[in-house]
């Protein structure tokens, strides 16, 4: 491939990247509080309804949900081995690829060591799943595994208003830049037209 080629390909690819990126945003945030127990029990075995928040994320309507995050510690099991938890936004269960990270540990007071370890939980929305945002938004998380005594953690308040999450959702089409498969077809485009060129010239400019 010439240099003018690798040249274009470079540039296709980074707008590419750029423009998946620059699609996806955060709508919706409640930072946790990161020192002291400061949870909202739900669990399937112990609460009647799983702990919800209402009224988020307002002010995007249209946007498409990629990604919903929260924070949570168990005092039945430490290490959250087992997590598994029914989410729902908007009153209908969402799926995807559920990963966990340590976010810290926390103290019962303030004169305690921090001894229970915080969790951030991610769930990366299944391609399939295809949920929009609407003026006023729902998200209501519980954790279905047996003996749990899993907290959704707040920012401090322990109210169930303040439990903490953040989701990311995509722009709507009319307000994103091209798609992938259009920039793939005008990346393939410029390419055939440089290579038809090339081709042309050296036709009508042999070397002999």
């Amino acid at each position: 491939m010439t240099t003018a080629l690798r040249s274009i390909a470079a540039a296709c690819g980074a707008f590419f990247c750029f423009s998946i990126q620059a699609a996806t945003v955060v709508v919706g945030e409640q930072l946790p509080d990161t020192t002291l127990l400061a949870g909202v029990q739900s669990t399937s075995e112990a609460t009647l309804t799983p702990a919800a928040l209402a009224g988020i994320a307002g002010g995007f309507t249209g946007y498409r949900l990629e990604l919903i995050q929260w924070w949570g510690y168990d005092l039945a099991d430490p290490d959250n081995a087992a997590a598994p938890f029914e989410v729902k936004f908007n009153g209908a269960v969402v799926t995807g690829s559920l990963s966990r990270d340590a976010a810290g540990a926390l103290a019962a007071d303030a004169n305690s060591q921090p001894d229970t370890r915080l969790f951030l939980y991610s769930l990366d929305l299944d391609d399939a799943v295809n949920v929009s945002l609407t003026g006023a938004n729902s998200l209501s998380i519980w954790n279905m595994a047996p003996d749990s005594d899993w907290y959704w953690q707040t920012s401090g308040s322990a109210d169930e208003a303040d439990m903490a999450f953040r989701l990311a959702a995509s722009q709507p089409d009319n307000n994103q830049l091209p798609e992938p498969a259009s920039l793939a077809l005008v990346a393939c485009a410029g390419v055939g037209l440089l290579a038809g060129t090339r081709r042309r010239k050296t036709v009508q400019n042999p070397t002999h």
